[in-house]
């Protein structure tokens, strides 16, 4: 039977499926590494093309197509992001887009990690372009790297960077009401030892790398990457005097949640809103002045955040007023 013969309701619910459902990911690192480039001025970040499962529909035939441009006028604005942590060669995004985003406000960015072992196959423009160390401030371009993905979504949205865009200017943000960060099982065959070096360096050179192996090695490197990419929005949620610059955008641009699940399960749940109502700083530096600059900064903003948030809520327009880039 002809696709166009079935009844329209059924035909909508296949093309649903179709636009809306994850893409498959690539297999290894390894597949289309030839299309990936790196962000401009931000090392580790080596991204890929989007991927538009709505394209093929939309060139079939003109009934097809008006059936799918419905579709994508109509559906919730939910969006995928498959994430490889390719060990001391970066993270490597892909998204997948069946549309832009119609307003600021989208409903979901559903995010899978993937850990990887690299490979010899990989291009050597790839190596040691993330190094990530244990601890929460001795790794800046790691850690860094990882922030930076959050404050992308919220910067340019669900798309890759291009090389005209400005990943540091200000303007418009987009606001994510939730956001789920599903850490998968590897499917690679290494052991993973630690999920910072790869496992050839640590059989190299063990005693050199000891002080690299991240978490209990008893549990599942999975659960592992979990405990760490929880630590960092630990830290980036607890408005403290060094993190509190990096933490403004997760007030600033989500309204519900970020949940982290491991293979699906939930594994910790971050409340944004309850958060956010407990926030106090109790250090602000050493230097009068200095202290007296930053609370007052920090009252201005927060005054000016409670307003965003209340109208984030509902869902309302939102000004491009922020009063400070950063507080300390």
């Amino acid at each position: 039977m002809a696709l166009t013969a079935l009844p329209r309701e059924i035909r909508l619910n296949i093309f649903e499926f179709v636009v809306f459902s994850s893409s498959e990911p690539p297999a290894s690192p390894a597949v289309g590494q030839e299309s990936r480039k790196c962000v401009p001025g931000v090392p580790g970040i080596w991204q890929a093309p989007e991927h538009n499962p709505a394209k093929e529909l939309l060139l079939v035939n003109k009934q097809i197509r008006g059936e799918t441009q419905y579709l994508l006028g109509h559906m919730r604005s939910v969006y995928h992001l498959d994430v490889m942590y390719v060990k001391e060669c970066g993270l490597w995004p892909t998204w997948t887009v069946p549309c832009p985003p119609r307003t600021r406000y989208i409903d979901q960015v559903h995010a899978t990690f993937r850990l990887f072992e690299p490979t010899e196959d990989l291009d050597p423009r790839f190596n040691n372009s993330l190094v990530v160390r244990p601890g929460t401030s001795s790794s800046p371009t790691g850690v860094w790297a990882f922030w930076q993905l959050l404050a992308f979504v919220f910067k340019f949205g669900p798309r890759r960077i291009q090389e005209t865009d400005s990943p540091r200017s200000e303007g418009l943000t987009y606001i994510v009401k939730d956001i789920i960060i599903d850490v998968a099982t590897p499917t690679d065959g290494a052991s993973h030892l630690s999920i910072m070096v790869d496992d050839k360096a640590i059989h190299e050179d063990s005693e050199l790398y000891s002080a690299m192996l991240f978490g209990d090695l008893s549990a599942a490197p999975e659960r592992r990457l979990a405990d760490f990419i929880s630590s960092l929005l630990d830290l980036i949620t607890n408005l403290d005097f060094s993190s509190i610059n990096a933490g403004m955008i997760v007030y600033e641009n989500i309204v519900r949640s970020v949940t982290v699940l491991i293979n699906g399960e939930e594994f910790k749940r971050y409340d944004v809103d309850e958060l956010y109502k407990v926030q106090h700083v109790d250090y602000w530096g050493e230097s009068p002045d200095r202290i007296a600059e930053r609370q007052e900064k920090y009252a201005i903003w927060r005054t000016w955040l409670d307003d965003r948030r209340h109208r984030m809520q509902q869902g309302l327009a939102l000004g491009d007023d922020r009063p400070y880039n950063g507080i300390v």
